[in-house]
């Protein structure tokens, strides 16, 4: 496995190719998230804290210093090393007496004594049927991406900033509609080309969504999900162990892709072990 220093340099690296910090560092939180590393996840979170805190104190926006609250806040709650955690906490103090400051001089309201739980969140989205909503947003950016190209990875790129819309406006109810959806798309790609590696990212953004609803029976549903795909991910595995050892002599044998594995989406089936 990889240091968590290389990986840094790796995300350094690719966000050197990218014209928006804001798109590359969103783009690197998805693939943490589909990688199951949580140190990178974490990391992509204060970056991107830091980038929205930067930019407010250009600003002098109350949008920008929420979205670094929230990018900060979610760090620490993914993040399970006490040191940085720590200093995440003094970033968010340290926030909230810069925001607290220009929110005074420009004769708004504000502190300087306000602590990080007293930040408003003003972008936190109110609706009384969520459901509806993120539906809509997400039907939204399907149709924006139809519209220019019929890419899966630009379909994955625009949900890619749409999560760290949701993660910034403390949107729980679209943070986990998106990750569904991604998990959706690598569910399909990897029953089509029997693909564990792209079962094993769906399952993680299924897993990372069920971790994050609140919903009861949207919690089944992904419940659901991470039940089948992990029955789905073992039988592709199956297949192709058989495969490998079934030519004379212990031979591999090439692996014909293009072949989806006949499972049944049972939702009595425990496929835990």
């Amino acid at each position: 496995m990889a240091s968590l220093a290389g990986k840094l340099r790796q995300l350094n690296l690719r966000l050197q190719n990218n014209c928006s910090p804001e798109r590359g560092y969103g783009e690197a939180l998805v693939r943490a998230i589909a990688d199951m590393d949580t140190r990178i996840e974490a990391e992509a979170l204060k970056c991107l804290g830091d980038l929205y805190l930067e930019r407010g104190k250009r600003t002098k926006s109350e949008d920008d210093f929420d979205k670094a609250a929230a990018m900060y806040t979610a760090c620490i709650m993914r993040c399970a090393d006490t040191d940085i955690t720590e200093a995440i906490s003094d970033r968010l103090r340290y926030m909230g007496k810069i925001k607290g400051t220009f929110l005074r001089k420009a004769s708004l309201v504000g502190s300087t004594e306000r602590s990080e739980s007293q930040i408003k969140t003003s972008n936190r989205p109110v609706s009384e049927n969520n459901t509806l909503r993120v539906t809509e947003i997400c039907q939204e950016v399907d149709a924006a991406v139809r519209r220019t190209s019929t890419s899966v990875r630009s379909l994955r790129q625009r949900y890619a900033q749409v999560l760290v819309d949701a993660v910034s406006n403390r949107d729980p109810y679209l943070e986990v509609e998106v990750l569904k959806t991604l998990g959706d798309s690598y569910l399909v790609e990897g029953k089509s080309c029997t693909e564990v590696s792209k079962l094993s990212k769906a399952f993680a953004f299924y897993y990372a969504a069920l971790t994050k609803c609140s919903t009861p029976c949207d919690r089944q549903t992904l419940l659901h999900r991470v039940r089948y795909t992990e029955k789905v991910r073992e039988f592709v595995r199956k297949r192709l162990a058989r495969r490998r050892i079934s030519r004379p002599g212990g031979e591999k044998q090439a692996v014909r892709k293009n072949t989806k594995p006949d499972v049944k989406q049972d939702s009595n089936t425990d496929v835990w072990r």
